[in-house]
């Protein structure tokens, strides 16, 4: 077993759910300009922050696989 292999998982984790974040709360934030009258829905922009969203989704579920790719080279 890689010892690396748990740790690089943690890591890819934690920037996924990073990216998750910080997608659904600037989608959240446009919507929420545009209730208050602040200006009209950027369809651009809540599009790509959807996107990258699904990006950290994506990287969430890939995480374990891509870790093991990564620490390959650090068998024992």
């Amino acid at each position: 077993m890689n010892p690396y292999h748990k740790g690089a998982t943690l890591v890819l984790r934690l920037v996924a759910l990073g990216i998750v974040v910080i997608g659904a709360l600037n989608v959240l934030l446009e919507y929420t300009r545009q209730r208050l009258g602040k200006g009209e829905v950027s369809t651009v922009r809540c599009v790509l922050y959807g996107l990258l969203s699904l990006a950290g989704f994506v990287l969430l579920f890939l995480s374990g696989a891509l870790a093991k790719r990564l620490t390959e080279d650090f068998d024992e």
